[in-house]
């Protein structure tokens, strides 16, 4: 019963985390899932856990940087 119950807590997490996740923090900062995906792999890789809770914040203000950087050009 206990194994059951620990398969099913990974499976609804990596669901969360990889499907869910991404739509909501899209519709919140206005950022493509695989953009916020590729952030919080990156971030999570180079800082570990403060990586992970920065990594969307950072990326929101890159991609608004390179947005305004074109419509100047």
């Amino acid at each position: 019963m206990a194994l059951k119950v620990l398969v099913s807590c990974i499976i609804l997490q990596q669901i969360q985390d990889n499907l869910i996740a991404p739509k909501i923090m899209r519709k919140a900062i206005n950022l493509n899932p695989a953009v916020i995906f590729f952030a919080l792999l990156v971030g999570a890789k180079v800082t570990g856990l403060l990586g992970v809770f920065l990594s969307v914040p950072v990326a929101g203000v890159v991609v608004s940087l390179l947005e305004i950087e074109e419509m100047q050009s």
